[in-house]
């Protein structure tokens, strides 16, 4: 369940491209951002991606680690297509790669064998998705 909470925060985090009062460095920071999604688009990823996870029965200390590690991951993967990144598309999908191997790693050991699969299975889709998203861009 907490790693539901992390990746609701971190969507309701990401989904503001515009934050009232901010200071300009805050609204540099926040011209840089891209949105590879739209709202809709993203609203339906998180839905399946929570009761994807959902499936995967985690106990509460995987749960923990699981959405830690999850979280800063995706993370860093939604800052490779930022304006201040200054990243190609070949680039980003390079980096996108090896993000998504190094998270692969770092939850195997926390994950049995069947939630390991399970996770693969969401990434691979989530992956799909997101290179999809790439290819139509520009």
């Amino acid at each position: 369940m907490k790693t539901l909470k992390i990746i609701c925060l971190i969507i309701f985090a990401m989904s503001f491209t515009q934050i009232h009062s901010q200071s300009d460095k805050d609204q540099e920071k926040e011209d840089y951002k891209v949105r590879l999604f739209s709202d809709a688009e993203f609203a339906n990823l998180h839905v399946w991606f929570n009761n994807e996870i959902q499936k995967m029965n985690l106990s509460e200390n995987a749960d923990n680690d699981y959405g830690s590690i999850l979280s800063m991951h995706v993370f860093r993967m939604g800052r490779l297509i930022d304006k201040d990144q200054d990243n190609s598309k070949e680039e980003v999908i390079l980096k996108f790669n090896e993000i998504y191997n190094k998270l692969n790693s770092d939850v195997e050991p926390i994950l049995n064998e069947d939630q390991f699969a399970q996770h693969l299975e969401i990434m691979t889709v989530f992956s799909q998705a997101v290179t999809n998203k790439l290819e139509l861009k520009e």
